[in-house]
Order: structure tokens, then sequence, then C-alpha cells
């Protein structure tokens, strides 16, 4: 089996992060991707919903699609966790299958800091997902996978919120309706 690993702080998860989703599973044709929210990003101080909260909008997200999983590995662990650890857990669980870690440009442009990034690339196919028409020019051994824009960001929700501004458009109906009654 092919297996993506899609982690991120999701605060909160929004129609570009299923987007990613979808459109990363079929251009590598995927059999499942699983969906890793973390505790707390090592690169990040906080964030505005706790980790349940984020949990149970990312499941609400992906709740019907038969081929994405989430994990509350990272969650779980009540601190934030390393993508080499994380990726090393999945390695384990699933060792007769490829493991792909996707990641985004922001993530790409910053990923010789991360740890043991030198392990993971050996180790893992990495795959940077590209807005259309975004400049940046990947460079090997990472696999680029352009998806079409979606003018969306986590940082915009959050700011809709506190400013009672509507968002439905920009989350997934499920967890537009989880926001609303719980937060």
């Amino acid at each position: 089996m092919k297996i993506g690993i899609f982690g991120g702080t999701f605060d909160p998860i929004h129609v570009g992060h299923v987007n990613v989703v979808e459109e990363v599973k079929f251009a590598l044709g995927l059999d499942k991707i699983i969906v890793v929210p973390a505790f707390l990003s090592p690169h990040k101080t906080s964030s505005t919903l706790g980790a349940d909260a984020r949990m149970k909008c990312v499941s609400l997200a992906v709740e019907a699609y038969d081929d994405v999983e989430v994990t509350d590995f990272e969650i779980s662990q009540g601190k934030s966790i390393y993508s080499y650890n994380t990726l090393q857990y999945f390695n384990e669980l699933y060792p007769d299958d490829e493991i792909i870690f996707i990641i985004g440009t922001d993530q790409y442009e910053n990923f010789d800091k991360w740890y043991k990034s030198k392990d993971i690339l050996e180790i893992y196919k990495v795959v940077v997902v590209s807005r259309n028409h975004e400049d940046i020019t990947i460079q090997s051994p990472f696999e680029k996978v352009e998806i079409p824009i979606f003018d969306v960001s986590s940082t915009l929700i959050r700011e809709r919120m506190v400013n009672n501004e509507p968002f439905q458009h920009l989350v997934p109906h499920t967890v537009y309706q989880y926001l609303k009654e719980n937060h």
C-alpha cells in the first residue's frame, strides 16, 4: 500500500486542507491518507483551538472519506512531536507499505532546519504541495504536486471567528457547525 501522512496544526482545518487530501491522493495514487493533527507544532508557540477541538474538527472534515483516517498519535502525547518521530511510528505500524510524507511549500522552505531532516529524506518520499502558479522551484529529492488554488488560511478563519464575520464557506459544513456551537 501507498500511505500518505499529512500532518499539521489544523487550527482550524479548512477546505484548502481537505482539497490537499483529495488532490494528493488522486495525483499519487495513494491507497490511504492519514491526517495527523499536532498537539502543538514544534515551530509554533500556541494554538487558538485546543488539541481536542482541533482533533474533532479534523475528524468531522474527513468523516465522509473511506480512505482517509485521522489519528491522535501526536495529540495523545500531550506535547510537540517531531515529524521524524511520527513518520517512524507509521513506518513501524506499516512496515510493508510505502510511507509518503506530505508537506506544504511553507514547510519546504524551512525543511533543512527540521529535526533529522536529512534522515527523513533518506527514508521517505517527501511530496511538496504547491498551489497552481506558485513561483517556487522544488529541488530533488522532494517531489512536487500542484493543486488548484484555494485562497484560505486558518489565520483568516480565526480572524473571522473573532470578528463575528462569516466563515462557513471556508470550512466543511460539519466543522462550521461544530465551531459555531462550541467556540
